[in-house]
């Protein structure tokens, strides 16, 4: 029987790993990273994400790492 994954295996996370990415978050609690797992769709632990967020469980700032790099970047943490 597979695991569920729930918000508060998102929180958990955060409670232990302060100021994570996206990335780190999916990869620390369920064990996904989009990268590297190309057939698996990122849908489910994206949306699990926005659920979590829109609750009020937790809340991101968004942050530009390096000066050169245009990207930015969302650090998530528990309210």
């Amino acid at each position: 029987m597979k695991k569920q994954n729930t918000q508060q295996d998102i929180v958990d996370y955060l409670t232990s790993h302060p100021c994570s990415t996206e990335d780190e978050i999916f990869l620390g609690a369920f064990g996904y990273s989009r990268y590297r797992r190309l057939t698996h769709s990122n849908k489910k632990y994206a949306e699990l994400l926005r659920r979590t967020l829109a609750a009020n469980k937790i809340g991101r700032i968004k942050v530009k790492f390096k000066t050169t790099d245009t990207r930015m970047y969302f650090r998530y943490f528990i309210k």
